[in-house]
């Protein structure tokens, strides 16, 4: 009996390390689907807090482009991505992706909240905005802009994963 006890917790432990850790990221079972190039416009709002002045975002827009630059899809609003086929997904920031896993700061995970039923974007789970270039103010905003505007254009490219 002694001996099967160290053989009985071997067995158990190797088992456990078959199952999928908690820790475990769902993104790595997605695919990717579409690949698009975006070129558009991120808009920020000059704010107030207790550490001054600064450029607050509201939003992202612009349209994406296939290989053959033809528009496939539009970016509105907080991040509602349509494409030409009347399908869309809303999304949010899921996280920015790490200097591991990206070059550029701008790149971004967004997980999507309501998945289209049909059409090119139908049961997309995932988006992420890679090689993200312009789209930040320069400076901070003073008392004198407060409440203004400011629509910078920024480029990126858009991978859509089921």
């Amino acid at each position: 009996m002694r001996r099967l006890l160290p053989l009985a917790l071997a067995l158990a432990l190797g088992g456990c390390s078959l199952l999928p850790s908690m820790e475990s990221d769902p993104f790595d079972a997605s695919v990717a689907v579409h690949s698009w190039q975006l070129e558009g416009k991120m808009t920020f709002r000059c704010d107030y807090d207790e550490q001054g002045f600064f450029w607050r975002f509201v939003s992202q827009s612009g349209a994406l482009t296939n290989e053959n630059r033809e528009t496939v899809a539009t970016l509105s609003g907080n991040l509602r991505l349509t494409h030409r086929d009347g399908s869309s997904v809303s999304a949010h920031v899921e996280k920015s992706l790490s200097p591991a896993t990206s070059r550029n700061a701008g790149d971004v995970r967004y997980i999507v909240d309501r998945s289209a039923a049909s059409g090119a974007l139908r049961g997309v789970r995932y988006l992420t905005r890679i090689r993200t270039t312009g789209g930040m103010p320069l400076a901070s905003c003073s008392a004198s802009q407060r409440d203004t505007t400011l629509r910078i254009p920024f480029s990126a490219r858009f991978i859509v994963y089921r």
